[in-house]
């Protein structure tokens, strides 16, 4: 695998990694969307599509892609793109994901919106409720806590650790 496709330990401090069919063509795009109106995401089982995932298709490895999110609250105000993979390169990102321990969201219109952006390119902030929904959720499955935080209305907490 070349260098610069693969994926590095250091930037998987965080990876949201999201992994579903994807298509060049506009129209195709559009199709699948109309598919799966109304129906909670399934598909019609289909080539490399042998398994769902909470109703989510499981792409064949060619077919795969996938977007990877740092956080790094210390040096950056937003999240980052840190990686965008499609094939093997998005088996990559997800596997190295799941090693690590790192929730794998899977959400096909934040991925559409997601792998608009650059590699190195801040997320937008457009998507950061939903982006500091799921970090969270991933902190939170991974033990990890905030030991300052600011509360909705404004006042700061502390995390008591026990």
């Amino acid at each position: 695998m070349a260098q610069d496709d693969e994926i590095r330990q250091e930037d998987a401090e965080y990876l949201e990694a999201e992994a579903l069919p994807s298509s060049d063509n506009a129209e195709d795009v559009k199709a699948e969307e109309m598919k799966t109106a109304g129906t909670g995401g399934e598909q019609p089982q289909e080539a490399g599509h042998i398994d769902t995932d909470g109703g989510i298709p499981v792409p064949d490895k060619e077919n795969m892609e996938a977007v990877g999110i740092t956080y790094d609250s210390d040096s950056s105000s937003s999240p980052v793109i840190s990686s965008i993979g499609k094939g093997e390169r998005a088996e990559a990102i997800v596997e190295m994901a799941k090693s690590l321990g790192i929730y794998v969201h899977r959400d096909p219109q934040l991925l559409n919106e997601l792998k608009r952006l650059e590699e190195g390119e801040e997320v937008p902030k457009e998507l950061f409720v939903i982006i500091a929904t799921i970090l969270s959720f991933s902190y939170l499955l991974q033990g990890q806590t905030p030991d300052v935080y600011t509360r909705a209305d404004g006042t700061k907490a502390v995390n008591a650790k026990v």
